[in-house]
C-alpha cells in the first residue's frame, strides 16, 4: 500500500479529491491488476477497480485491496454515479494516456466534476524501483540472456535477419516469457548502422557485423540487452570502432553516480566517443528507465527530461552507439541499476567482440 499512499500524498498536495488511471501499466503498478481493460479510481479512502464482465473475476484475484465493479453500459453515466457518490469534485486525469476525443467526452459527460491533466503522477512513483521490482528485472534480465545465448550460439552465415528474431521469440516464449519487451532488432552488414532497422530477410555474410537487440517481459518486468557480434571475421577497422564503443560503454558505466543529471551522464559516453572521433555517428540517447515498460523514465540524454538527477533505485540503460551509413555500426547495451555509489550491472553476459564461426 505504500505506493497508494505516495499517490494520495500527490492527491493532497494538488488538492485533488480523486485520480482516474487508465493507463494499463500504472493501473497493474497500484493495483496489481494485469487485464487489458479497466479504470482505477483513487481517492483518499477509497480504491475503486471497474472492469467490464470479462474481467470481473481476475480484478478480483489480483486486486486485493480494491473494490472491483463491473462496468455499466454507459461508461460515462457510470463513473459520473461513482464520482458523485464518492464526493469527487476534482478529478486528476492522466493527460498523457488520454486522448483529446476522450478528454472532451468526459468533461462533456462528468457533470459537477471538474478535470485536472495531470502528467507523470504514477510514472514518478514507478521511476524509483523497489527492491521486489528490481529482483523482477533481474529475473528478466537473467531468462534474455540465456535465450539470447542459446540463439546466437548456433548462429552461423547463410541464416536470414528474421529467422534469427524469430528463433528468439520462439525460444522466448519456451522458456517462459510473456512476452518479448519490444519489436526484436536484428540487421546485419551495411543494416548495422539503422540503430531500429527491422529484421529483413538478408543472409548474414562472413565478414559481417550483426546486432541484435532483444528483450522479454516475465512477471510484468522488462529485459533490454543489445550485443554487436562479428560474423565469421572482422577487420581492422570493425575491430577499431567496436573498441570505441565499447570504452564509451565502460566510461559511462563507471562514471555515473547518483546526483549525476541524465544529459551529464550522456556526455561521458560522447567525450570517449569524441576521442575516437566518432561521435557525429552517436545519434541516440545513451540510456533509458527500464521496468514495467522498456522505455520509461529516467533519460540519459542530451535533451529536455533528461536534467533530473539520477537517484538510487532507479534502473536505466547505457547503450552506446556509433552508425556509420553505408558501413555498419554498433551498439553495446547493458541494464543497470542505481546504487548509493554508482551503478551495478544486471547483465552477466561478456561485452568482448565475439566472433561466431
Amino acid at each position: 500500500m505504500k505506493r497508494i499512499e505516495n499517490l494520495r500524498n500527490i492527491l493532497e498536495r494538488n488538492r485533488t479529491d480523486g485520480f482516474m488511471v487508465s493507463s494499463k501499466v500504472n493501473l497493474a503498478y497500484l493495483s496489481g491488476f494485469t487485464g487489458s481493460s479497466g479504470l482505477g479510481l483513487v481517492t483518499q479512502q477509497e480504491l475503486l477497480l471497474i472492469v467490464d464482465g470479462r474481467y470481473v473475476e481476475q480484478a478480483e484475484k489480483q486486486a486485493h485491496a480494491w473494490t472491483v465493479e463491473r462496468l455499466g453500459d454507459d461508461v460515462i453515466v457510470f463513473l459520473r454515479d461513482r464520482l458523485a457518490l464518492l464526493g469527487v469534485k476534482t478529478l486528476g486525469i492522466e493527460a498523457e494516456r488520454v486522448s483529446q476525443a476522450k478528454y472532451e467526452e468526459l468533461r462533456a459527460g462528468l457533470d459537477g466534476t471538474q478535470l485536472m491533466p495531470t502528467r507523470g503522477w504514477v510514472e514518478g512513483l514507478r521511476v524509483i524501483k523497489d527492491t521486489t521490482e528490481i529482483a523482477a528485472i533481474e529475473k528478466a534480465v537473467s531468462l534474455g540472456e540465456d535465450v539470447l545465448e542459446q540463439v546466437v550460439s548456433g548462429i552461423r552465415a547463410g541464416i536470414t535477419e528474421r529467422e534469427i528474431a524469430a528463433e528468439l521469440y520462439f525460444r522466448a516464449m519456451k522458456a517462459g516469457a510473456e512476452a518479448t519487451a519490444f519489436e526484436t532488432i536484428v540487421v546485419s552488414g551495411p543494416r548495422t548502422s539503422l540503430p531500429h532497422g527491422m529484421p529483413t530477410e538478408r543472409v548474414l555474410q562472413p565478414g559481417e557485423l550483426l546486432t541484435i537487440d532483444f528483450g522479454v517481459i516475465l512477471d510484468g518486468y522488462c529485459s533490454d540487452i543489445t550485443r554487436t557480434y562479428a560474423v565469421g571475421d572482422c577487420d581492422s577497422r570493425q575491430r577499431e570502432v567496436y573498441k570505441a564503443v565499447l570504452g564509451a560503454h565502460l566510461a559511462a558505466a563507471e562514471a555515473i553516480k547518483p546526483g549525476m543529471t541524465g544529459v551529464e551522464a550522456y556526455e561521458t559516453a560522447v567525450k570517449t566517443l569524441q576521442e575516437a572521433g566518432l561521435h557525429e555517428y552517436f545519434v541516440h540517447g545513451l540510456g533509458h528507465g527500464v521496468g514495467l515498460e522498456v522505455h520509461e523514465a529516467p533519460r540519459l540524454a542530451r535533451s529536455k527530461g533528461a536534467e533530473r538527477p539520477l537517484e538510487p533505485g532507479m534502473t536505466v540503460t547505457i547503450e552506446p552507439g556509433v552508425y556509420i551509413p553505408g558501413w555498419g555500426g554498433v551498439r553495446i547495451e547493458d541494464l543497470y541499476v542505481v546504487k548509493d555509489t554508482g551503478l551495478s550491472d544486471l547483465n552477466h553476459s561478456s561485452r568482448e567482440l565475439r566472433v561466431l564461426c
